[in-house]
């Protein structure tokens, strides 16, 4: 009888210990990595000269409120940067912005809410001996504030050295998933270890049913007069 109890007991510590072991920690991440390097919150991204980058996401204030640290490992001189007090993440990407051979770490933002306003940060590698901030132009301070009918609803992506902030505009009576004044893009490079607006591109929406029965009607003229 006491034997059986105790196998019993040794079965139970075994399945125990086999089960914490297989919970997987920051130090594993990178099996959620996407080939991109493309990842939201916690986890680990390599760049392509073969040093990490772990980035903790925590909310000690709120689901509203995060604070970020970032780790790097493999460096010259590896450190713990932390970031807090910003918008939730929803994408961290490495991406060698300003061709010099090595990754930039960008962190993107959202607010929480209806609205979604999007902000973003950089952490450039100094040739793999450091991780340095890059100062951004940060919008609500500066364009943004300028722009009518700016409301969130940010989207960005990458196209070879620049970097694309994409929003709509609203007008005075436009519901929040109904914008009709158009999209605004903002256009970012990094130089001299600098982020830098080149461009600001508007596109209008036409949403006036008179114009479009307008249009309607001289092309159907054109096509009856070419007959």
């Amino acid at each position: 009888m006491k034997n059986t109890i105790l196998a019993v007991i040794i079965l139970v510590f075994t399945m125990t210990g086999c089960k914490n072991a297989s919970k997987p920690g920051l130090s594993k991440s990178a099996e959620t990595t996407t080939s991109d390097n493309q990842k939201a919150n916690s986890g680990e991204l390599r760049t392509k000269t073969g040093k990490s980058i772990l980035i903790k996401e925590t909310h000690p204030d709120g689901a509203s409120i995060s604070k970020v640290q970032i780790q790097t490992k493999g460096f010259k001189e590896d450190q713990i940067v932390e970031v807090g007090n910003i918008n939730p993440v929803i994408k961290t990407q490495l991406v060698d912005l300003d061709l010099d051979g090595y990754e930039e770490l960008y962190i993107f933002t959202e607010s929480a809410g209806s609205g979604s306003a999007g902000e973003f940060y950089v952490y450039a590698s100094d040739n793999d001996k450091i991780l340095v901030g890059i100062r951004t132009p940060q919008e609500p301070d500066t364009i943004i504030s300028k722009i009518k009918g700016y409301m969130g609803h940010d989207s960005f992506s990458i196209s070879k050295d620049t970097l694309i902030r994409e929003f709509p505009r609203y007008k005075t009576n436009d519901k929040n998933n109904k914008p009709t004044g158009g999209t605004e893009r903002i256009y970012y490079q990094l130089k001299d270890n600098k982020m830098k607006i080149i461009k600001i591109e508007s596109s209008s929406m036409v949403r006036d049913n008179k114009l479009l029965d307008k249009l309607r009607i001289l092309r159907n003229k054109l096509h009856l007069g070419s007959n």
